[in-house]
């Protein structure tokens, strides 16, 4: 299992086919796992690169100190580093966007470009639903966490449906192989206070694709998320948008994986083309 050093803690990572490098950065809790039914699809025209930040996941659990976005951001850049990345394309999703954002602000220059979700803050109202993770985690163990958090990002659609149940039997596993509980009241308290808005107007110069869904409570269309999206389309003008139809916000990945994969291409592609040889 490849591991690299970043502030002392070991951080995993993996690579899958060849050609041009892509990172991903998956969201809190799912981390990796979010992209598995990506990865093998990317994998046919890539360089797939996973990993996992500090505190969670396959990487060093250890919490010496408080996590923080700065924190994974570093670990970022050490995966950068030790992989020798001149540039790379970055697909970050969920809270993973805050790490893949703050990357491409503070190093534009590696990034080719940048596929993320709009969650560039956590707005104050949704401040107290980090908190009611931990407690959720804490009253009804990994199964009722993973039932809260399936609701806030699965379609509606396969809420009411039997993959619903099938896909938060799925995400009770992911959950409890990712995290401890130990961590997760550290981890929501990093992401809650987050606030990257200005670093939006830093990667202006990079090519960016908002990607999600269209449904359930992080879908495109959900009033909150659209102030998220108006916000960073004001800041990068330029940015693209590809609404997945039919899936929830940050888990279109999962829902639907060809129809984001072939999003996440044809960008990917036009940006190449236009850059030229």
């Amino acid at each position: 299992m490849p591991t690299f050093e970043s502030d002392g803690y070991l951080i995993w990572y993996e690579t899958q086919g060849e050609g041009q490098p892509i990172v991903l950065t998956g969201g809190f809790g799912l981390l990796h796992d979010q992209f598995e039914r990506v990865t093998p699809l990317l994998a046919q025209h890539f360089r797939v690169i996973n990993w996992d930040w500090r505190g969670a996941g396959r990487s060093d659990r250890r919490l010496v100190e408080p996590p923080s976005v700065s924190a994974w951001v570093r670990d970022l850049t050490a995966l950068w580093d030790t992989l020798e990345l001149q540039q790379a394309f970055l697909w970050g999703t969920s809270t993973g966007s805050l790490v893949s954002i703050r990357f491409a602000a503070q190093a534009p220059s590696r990034v080719a470009a940048l596929i993320t979700y709009p969650a560039h803050r956590t707005p104050l109202q949704a401040r107290p639903t980090y908190a009611l993770f931990a407690d959720v985690l804490e009253t009804f163990g990994w199964a009722g966490f993973a039932r809260l958090v399936s609701w806030l990002g699965l379609s509606e659609q396969t809420l009411s449906s039997p993959a619903g149940i099938a896909f938060s039997e799925w995400e009770t596993q992911a959950l409890a192989r990712n995290l401890t509980v130990e961590a997760v009241r550290p981890i929501c308290e990093a992401i809650s206070v987050a606030d990257l808005t200005g670093d939006l107007e830093r990667i202006t110069d990079v090519p960016v694709l908002l990607l999600g869904g269209d449904s359930g409570q992080l879908g495109f269309d959900a009033p909150a998320v659209r102030v998220l999206l108006d916000e960073f389309l004001r800041a990068v003008p330029g940015a693209q948008v590809a609404k997945i139809a039919g899936t929830g916000g940050t888990y279109c990945v999962l829902e639907d994986p060809q129809e984001s994969t072939r999003a996440a291409i044809e960008f990917i592609r036009a940006v190449t083309a236009a850059q030229g040889p």
